[in-house]
């Protein structure tokens, strides 16, 4: 089953690949409605078919991939998640979790971001509720980058784009909001990505959720508490339950997450914890004491000047 792919650690999983988005103009403030109105009208669903009989079986999956992209066509985004659905199950099936196939599931669900971005999101929000799971964890990558598309105007060209982003980022940060809380890491990851491209200031709180969430494991922790250095402010109840994460120590197998992991705390607990609370220091005091001489002089930093706040 697709949850299993959680439990491998598959580096870069879900970076952010470059992809070609060009042939953006700029064309005029429309309205949102008039963007999705002409997308309906438009010649793409015919190109899309005539495109799909040359994106067959002989075609690569990365080819394909970009092949689909290139009809322009909402349309094509059906497929777009089948290619992912088939990457998806060959990592499974993989032992070592073939990154590769999670690199061309990124960019295929990329393609599909790129396509919504231009079209409608409905295909994508479809994916959600479907019953392959590898279409959840594909809809979630793909809703992001429709997003990260929009912002940079390069659907239609940014004063179009600009208006179809604000209406779409309700229902996107729902989403994403929910795959937070996913029980497979790459779901949690992937809803964390999408939170930091829709950058809304309340989402401290489920992100520290998150972190406190998974405790043993903290390259998830480490990446979770790495977003939620990108938001502003963070409910004061649930600061106190970061503690444990910086006096736990190390391991005998510690990795460099554990150290950025302590470093992302400490830095949160000193922008938001005025002086007067003594027990961010003494945590502080233990997670540089650990970290020590290893490989995290920043970390060890940002934890000693936490340390070494004077109380007011």
């Amino acid at each position: 089953m697709f949850p299993r792919i959680s439990r491998r650690v598959v580096v870069g999983s879900l970076a952010l690949l470059a992809a070609a988005c060009g042939g953006a103009t700029q064309s005029g403030a429309v309205t949102p409605a008039e963007v999705e109105a002409a997308a309906a009208r438009s010649p793409s669903a015919v190109a899309a078919s005539r495109l799909g009989k040359h994106c067959g079986a002989e075609l690569k999956i990365r080819d394909k991939a970009a092949c689909y992209l290139e009809s322009g066509s909402e349309q094509s985004i059906d497929p777009l998640f089948e290619l992912g659905s088939t990457l998806a199950h060959r990592a499974n099936a993989s032992d070592t979790g073939d990154p590769l196939s999670w690199q061309d599931f990124t960019y295929a669900a990329e393609n599909a971001g790129v396509l919504a971005a231009k079209t409608r999101e409905d295909r994508l929000y479809a994916g959600l509720t479907s019953p392959d799971e590898t279409h959840h964890l594909f809809a979630v990558v793909a809703i992001r980058h429709m997003l990260a598309i929009l912002r940079q105007g390069n659907a239609h060209g940014t004063a179009a784009d600009a208006p179809v982003r604000a209406e779409r980022l309700a229902h996107a940060h729902a989403a994403c909001l929910t795959a937070l809380g996913a029980g497979y890491a790459m779901m949690v990851r992937a809803g964390a990505d999408c939170l930091r491209e829709i950058g809304d200031p309340t989402d401290g709180g489920p992100l520290l959720e998150a972190v406190i969430g998974h405790p043993n494991d903290s390259k998830l922790q480490a990446h979770l508490a790495s977003v939620a250095l990108t938001v502003p402010h963070f409910p004061a109840e649930t600061l106190p339950r970061l503690r444990p994460i910086l006096e736990q120590p190390l391991t005998a197998h510690w990795c460099q997450e554990d150290i950025d992991l302590k470093a992302a705390i400490c830095t949160i607990l000193a922008r938001e914890l005025p002086a007067t609370e003594p027990w961010p220091e003494e945590a502080a005091a233990a997670a540089a004491r650990e970290v020590g001489d290893r490989r995290g002089g920043q970390a060890r930093l940002a934890c000693q000047q936490l340390a070494a706040r004077p109380a007011r």
